[in-house]
């Protein structure tokens, strides 16, 4: 036969599924997380130059002191790219879903631009940064 006392301590636990040790490493574990993307932008230095990569090869680089529009052409499509006040963006694309211009303004080093429709990956490139490696893949 189960008792009151059963009940209460059944339900209990249906309302509250997690101890205070799951709660703690929660808590501990999103401060971690607050705590390294704030250093993460607190040393993200300006961008120096902006690199081109097409179909995975190198093809233009750009300073982001000089402003100007440029048209990158690939096989696949194009797209136009904006440099102004040493930041970067795209103003159109010929790819369907437009994404790599929703993906907004950068000028930090190591931030990015991808058009995977048109097969174009834009970097942007910091002061002592001559080559970096993002990923390996093979």
């Amino acid at each position: 036969m189960i008792n009151t006392t059963q009940i209460r301590f059944f339900l209990s636990r249906l309302t509250s599924p997690l101890s205070k040790a799951d709660r703690i490493l929660i808590a501990v574990t999103a401060i971690v997380g607050i705590i390294s993307l704030w250093i993460l932008f607190l040393f993200r230095t300006p961008g120096e130059k902006i690199q081109i990569f097409v179909d995975n090869k190198f093809a233009y680089q750009y300073d982001l002191k000089e402003n100007g529009l440029h048209n990158i052409s690939t096989s696949y499509g194009s797209l136009q790219l904006k440099i102004r006040d040493k930041s970067a963006w795209i103003l159109s694309s010929t790819c369907p879903a437009k994404i790599c211009k929703k993906m907004g303004k950068i000028s930090k080093s190591n931030q990015s631009i991808v058009c995977l429709p048109n097969r174009v990956l834009i970097c942007i490139q910091g002061k002592n940064e001559e080559k970096w490696i993002d990923l390996i893949t093979q």
